[in-house]
């Protein structure tokens, strides 16, 4: 209902575009909206209880698909987090402990093209050096001794050489 405020209602009026509550001494209460059109002012009243039937109505279902969706985030959220975050840094650690304990054969999967990607293909990149260089290492070790008696026997034929041109 539309009406125009006047006279002892038009001088207790609210600020435009504001909501209000009235409650009658009979029990009734009541919701009354006050707004502004060209020059004159109005009011909307609306009984309270038929208000409230109709914001339950017209909330019901956007509070309904915003319950479903926070619990459907809280049942996806985990998995996507296991799969996404802990299952390649569980991945990488496992690998750091397998060098850690000596063993160069390892190469962590890499799953997704993001920073733990990266960093397991640095890993992967770091550990493939450490191979390699492990096993130059291993084999100067190996042939250490026989570089040695090489050398030995260069410099025992260069020393003989040396005596034969001093006789």
């Amino acid at each position: 209902m539309r009406e125009r405020l006047t006279g002892e209602r038009a001088s207790l009026r609210p600020a435009v575009s504001e909501r209000q509550y009235f409650a009658a001494g009979d029990g009734e209460h009541a919701t009354v909206y006050f707004f502004t059109s060209a020059d004159q002012q109005y009011a909307a009243f609306f009984d309270y209880t038929e208000y409230r039937r109709f914001v339950h109505e017209a909330l019901k279902y956007p509070a309904l698909t915003v319950l479903a969706g926070f619990f459907g985030i809280l049942l996806i959220f985990p998995r996507f987090f296991r799969q996404g975050l802990n299952r390649p840094l569980g991945e990488l650690l496992t690998g750091v402990r397998q060098v850690n304990s000596g063993d160069y054969d390892v190469s962590v999967p890499i799953s997704y093209e993001d920073e733990i990607g990266f960093l397991s293909r640095s890993f992967n990149g770091m550990v493939d050096s450490i191979r390699k260089d492990k096993a130059l290492l291993q084999d100067y070790a190996d042939n250490l001794e026989k570089k040695v008696q090489e050398r030995t026997h260069e410099l025992q034929q260069s020393l003989e050489k040396v005596q034969a041109l001093k006789d």
